[in-house]
């Protein structure tokens, strides 16, 4: 069996002390699962006085999702929903999105076969098959209802307006040769979850012949302050 190094990092002082470990499981020839859960910034230690109802819970656990072969929605074919479809695909998910239009980049991925396009408006039937549904519009008032009927469905839901709408939320990931890093600011503060992938990024990447590659789907903490 392969062995699989996972660990959890609370701090960013300590991003260095992680990065060298990641370094010393990978020569070591494990393959390492990597999760970076960025703390908010008022977050105490924990200390003799505090009861565990003081500290610090996370609103969604950092896992891995297998989503190999499952059906896939994407509502929504503009910036955001390209990226959560290209990073699904890649993921080996069957990627559907509903949408009357989509994005340049999206209709090559449409085009090559890679992912399937019904030009529509949302409706509920969509839905039917459905094993994780993003709603990925401008329009947060439907992106609401679509997970609001999704998650009745029984299907995972992923809000791209909303955290506190979502059970499922992307981190900003980190792509090595050989190992994925996550960072998750808990669907708080996507743009510093963006920070500290690039601050991984850089501690990494000296000794390296290949640098490091942000995934697609960190572009769109880049550009619009939405959850991870």
């Amino acid at each position: 069996p392969i062995p699989i190094v996972s660990f959890r990092v609370g701090e960013c002082k300590i991003l260095g002390l992680a990065c060298l470990f990641i370094d010393i499981a990978m020569l070591a020839g494990a393959t390492v699962l990597c999760y970076i859960a960025v703390m908010p910034p008022n977050n105490k230690r924990p200390g003799k006085n505090m009861t565990s109802d003081s500290l610090h819970t996370l609103r969604f656990l950092p896992v891995g999702l297998d989503v190999r072969r499952k059906n896939c929605l994407i509502v929504g074919g503009g910036g955001v929903g390209t990226r959560k479809a290209l990073t699904l695909r890649r993921a080996g998910a069957i990627v559907t999105v509903i949408s009357p239009t989509v994005a340049a980049e999206l209709a090559e991925q449409i085009a090559a076969g890679r992912i399937r396009w019904q030009q529509d408006s949302f409706r509920e039937d969509h839905l039917r098959g459905a094993f994780l549904v993003v709603a990925a519009t401008d329009d947060e008032a439907l992106n609401a209802e679509v997970v609001r009927l999704a998650a009745q469905a029984g299907a995972l839901v992923c809000d791209a307006s909303s955290a506190q709408r979502s059970q499922v939320i992307f981190g900003a990931l980190l792509e090595l040769d050989d190992v994925t890093i996550a960072v998750f600011s808990d669907g708080r503060d996507p743009a510093r979850a963006r920070r500290t992938r690039d601050e991984i990024a850089n501690l990494v990447a000296g000794g390296r012949k290949s640098k490091p590659r942000p995934s697609t789907a960190i572009s769109e903490e880049q550009r619009k302050p939405l959850i991870e």
